[in-house]
């Protein structure tokens, strides 16, 4: 609360004058001009991921915010706080008058509190957590850590996490301690773990020596070589051919770029439960909270990596396409009998020589029912994608793209049919290719399914997509002036006014096949040859996110550390 008060007073001189004292400075106005500048907020600290917070001023509108020291981030006019951007730290808020009248409030930003609730439980028979490879998990070949929190009473040879065979942030426990495998080189400390205690274990490499910290004190030091990153899997709960089961609870596994201090091991134990990562100068690559913030969709748990809230992530999870036999097919709805404008959007990222990533037609002889497709360029050698339509039987198509796809990076795609005037394709929210001669009105409405990942021939499926694809879209209009907005949009990609969405890998359930929801609508997707591990934590602009199996619902508890 401000600390401010009006005093009449008598100068030297006889004239009188308002005092404003305020806290730490004072200000003074004549008598016949005295001014207000009181204000408060109604907190005196506020935690990082609460609400923003905006003072009531009860003095005289028109005055300035500022804060000192550096760090606040607050709207001058309003003093409105915007807490996530701000640095956690104690600050001097003062409001100033047009005639020089302040007051002033000192205001604490404190780090994010949230409640843990949940942990989840491996059953040392085949749980196992994976987030798939990407390279912000090659962390091992310079300085980082590796913290999580661990509850067992199993003190047998056991797999706790492990990216690969050759030692990457390898965590064991052997003869009821815990071991840190990093480059093969085992060691660990005296103390028990498997006490049926909650612990956090912390484990720094800073390029010369790794260090084994359990709540909170270092229990063994090594010189050791740094590990060499591989492009494997990071699993949590078994090693990496899902052998050596761990028994037990996992909660808050963090991987950082970097060695923490001592002084952010003691800040992670101690700062409640679970590490309160948001005290961190830098976060980490990856923080997965386990049941906190994780879903359901059965048969899996759909954990994303926290440390990425903040980005602007395109979707969490994608399916993985063989080449060989997967689909997922919609059959043929009202919904998608298009034969005005058309836009088609969709995340590919090409693992192989393709086939189409959507396909409303048949292949073969003339005769067969054909109405449009976007598909990856299956003779050329980086997959340059084009985009097509029927009309009388006849094909017009976007000229080959000569953009280069196949980098091994997601790129998005929309496809737009505008009748008579152009087929278009852009690419990463660009124009790539343009056709404009002689286009139709109308597109053909021939009875062909709308298929996800092949090409059918006479009702079969003949030509298979290798890769992944996710945000699958359906608009009954031209949407070139929304691609900018469609390509840069946050989670999930945004769909107003499409006629069907798939979003993959976010509502999917299976049971022999996956059912793919359609997020606008009824079309729902059916796929065929797809197994559990067809979903993948690999998405556009997402990193680091994980996907359980062989785990139930049931396996998240509220049994936390405490």
């Amino acid at each position: 609360m401000a600390n401010f008060g009006k005093i009449y007073e008598s100068s030297w001189w006889g004239e009188g004058v308002c005092a404003n004292t305020i806290g730490w400075g004072s200000s003074y106005k004549s008598i016949a001009n005295c001014s207000d500048a009181s204000f408060s907020y109604a907190e005196a600290s506020y935690a990082k991921n609460g609400t923003d917070p905006t003072p009531t001023i009860t003095g005289d509108a028109g005055g300035t915010f500022t804060a000192t020291p550096a760090g606040l981030s607050i709207n001058s006019s309003t003093g409105e706080i915007t807490l996530s951007t701000s640095t956690i730290n104690s600050y001097t808020v003062k409001y100033t008058l047009a005639d020089g009248t302040y007051a002033d409030q000192t205001l604490g930003i404190t780090a994010a509190t949230f409640t843990n609730t949940y942990s989840l439980a491996f059953d040392g028979v085949d749980d196992n957590v994976i987030v798939p490879y990407n390279s912000s998990l090659d962390v091992a070949s310079s300085s980082h850590s590796l913290s999580f929190w661990l509850k067992t009473t199993d003190g047998s040879t056991q797999v706790v996490m492990e990216k690969g065979r050759g030692g990457e942030l390898a965590v064991f426990i052997i003869s009821n301690k815990i071991y840190w495998g990093g480059a093969w080189s085992y060691y660990g400390g005296t103390t028990v773990v498997n006490d049926g205690n909650w612990h956090n274990i912390i484990f720094v490499a800073d390029g010369s020596s790794s260090t084994i910290y359990i709540d909170g004190s270092s229990v063994a030091t090594k010189t050791v070589a740094l590990p060499s990153t591989n492009t494997d899997d990071f699993v949590m709960g078994t090693d990496a051919n899902g052998s050596n089961a761990y028994d037990g609870n996992l909660d808050e596994i963090a991987i950082f770029n970097y060695a923490l201090t001592s002084e952010n091991v003691t800040s992670i134990y101690n700062s409640g439960v679970p590490n309160n990562l948001d005290d961190l100068t830098t976060p980490p690559t990856l923080w997965l909270r386990n049941g906190d913030n994780g879903t359901f969709k059965s048969p899996q748990w759909l954990i994303p990596n926290n440390s990425n809230v903040s980005n602007s992530r395109i979707s969490n999870y994608s399916f993985s396409y063989d080449g060989v036999d997967d689909y997922v097919d919609v059959g043929n709805p009202t919904e998608l009998q298009i034969t005005g404008a058309l836009s088609i959007s969709a995340w590919v990222k090409f693992t192989g020589n393709t086939a189409p990533i959507v396909s409303k037609y048949e292949s073969g002889s003339a005769a067969r029912p054909k109405s449009f497709g976007l598909e990856g360029d299956r003779s050329g050698s980086n997959h340059s994608p084009k985009f097509f339509i029927y009309n009388s039987g006849t094909i017009y198509e976007t000229p080959t793209s000569v953009k280069v796809v196949d980098d091994g990076n997601w790129h998005h795609l929309l496809a737009v049919f505008n009748p008579s005037t152009y087929l278009r394709l852009y690419i990463d929210g660009n124009l790539e290719q343009e056709n404009t001669t002689s286009i139709p009105a109308t597109i053909d409405n021939d009875a062909a399914d709308f298929v996800i990942g092949a090409i059918k021939s006479v009702g079969n499926p003949v030509t298979f997509f290798s890769g992944n694809i996710d945000e699958v879209a359906v608009w009954n209009s031209d949407q070139s002036a929304n691609v900018a907005s469609i390509y840069n949009s946050a989670v999930p990609t945004t769909i107003t006014g499409s006629v069907a969405h798939w979003k993959m890998g976010e509502e999917a359930t299976f049971s022999t096949n996956w059912t793919v929801p359609d997020a606008v609508g009824s079309n729902n997707g059916t796929s065929a040859n797809m197994t559990i591990e067809d979903r993948t934590g690999d998405a556009p602009n997402s990193t680091s996110n994980a996907l359980s199996y062989n785990m139930t619902e049931s396996d998240r508890e509220t049994d936390v550390p405490s």
